[in-house]
């Protein structure tokens, strides 16, 4: 009667694996059927997003079938040499489902929480801005992912004080315009801040060449930008930004301020420590 009940036994085994490998065969034929027809539906009527939808179908199935295929490798163990190895396939897909379930889980956090953009799209970006024949320089970029294709971003640029209100604006819309053409669509310039530069006031250049000498002779520091003088007020402005490799960033910020306090000690400093959020 044991013998009978294994013999039973095996015998649904060996369906239950012709099924598997069957319906296996099928699934991964059906997918792929399915995206050639919608593929020649969005080429028919030149929809992109019928077309699209064929390919991330296409990926669907090719997906599928890396997952299908240990399976049907161990149905068609089993029914040639009638070794069990289903469960142990099924760990092993499984551990890949949660691997892969993690990886996506975390390149979305990543995005959520800011992570840094990427190096070869900033510097797009920053070309297109300092390519403006009005803009020197591109400052302050930040950009923001609102999903795979579309980043909302801000920058800033330095003007010379005989560019007018009116070619500001022109100036702007033109940035606006070149970014966007130059990421293909991918990023858009919601607002482009301007510094002032000052091209008319010899002691203004004087003092911006001595103090962007003194910032820069200290290791670490990447940029000064937004350098300002308001002689008048006694005030002087300009943001510094420091390698985050730095040991101790704040430690050197203040003794940037005590070098340039020392070298003008009339002016009242208002500076900032900027962070570098882009390459």
């Amino acid at each position: 009667m044991e013998e009978i009940a294994a013999q039973k036994d095996q015998l649904k085994a060996g369906v239950r694996s012709r099924v598997i490998v069957r319906t296996g065969v099928i699934g991964i034929a059906a997918n792929v059927l399915r995206a050639a027809f919608k593929a020649v539906i969005g080429f028919a009527s030149n929809s992109i997003a019928i077309t699209m939808d064929a390919v991330n179908n296409l990926f669907d199935a090719l997906f599928d079938a890396v997952l299908s295929l240990p399976t049907l490798v161990a149905a068609v163990v089993f029914l040639v040499a009638g070794v069990a190895i289903e469960a142990w396939v099924g760990t092993l897909i499984s551990v890949f489902i949660v691997k892969g379930g993690l990886e996506m889980l975390g390149g979305a956090i990543n995005q959520i929480l800011g992570e840094r953009a990427d190096a070869e799209l900033a510097r797009e970006v920053k070309r297109a801005v300092a390519a403006d024949p009005d803009a020197n320089g591109a400052f302050d970029l930040e950009l923001h992912a609102y999903g795979p294709e579309q980043i909302v971003g801000s920058v800033h640029t330095e003007v010379p004080d005989t560019v007018s209100a009116g070619e500001i604006d022109e100036m702007s819309r033109r940035i606006q315009d070149a970014v966007y053409a130059a990421t293909d669509g991918r990023v858009l310039i919601a607002a482009v801040g301007i510094y002032f530069r000052d091209t008319t006031d010899s002691t203004a250049k004087q003092m911006r060449s001595e103090i962007t000498r003194i910032v820069m002779a200290h290791e670490g520091v990447l940029q000064l930008h937004g350098f300002y003088v308001d002689a008048a007020a006694g005030e002087l402005r300009f943001d510094v930004i420091l390698d985050f490799a730095l040991p101790n960033r704040e430690a050197t910020y203040r003794q940037i301020r005590a070098e340039v306090q020392v070298a003008y000690p009339d002016f009242t400093l208002n500076t900032f420590l900027d962070a570098d959020v882009t390459d």
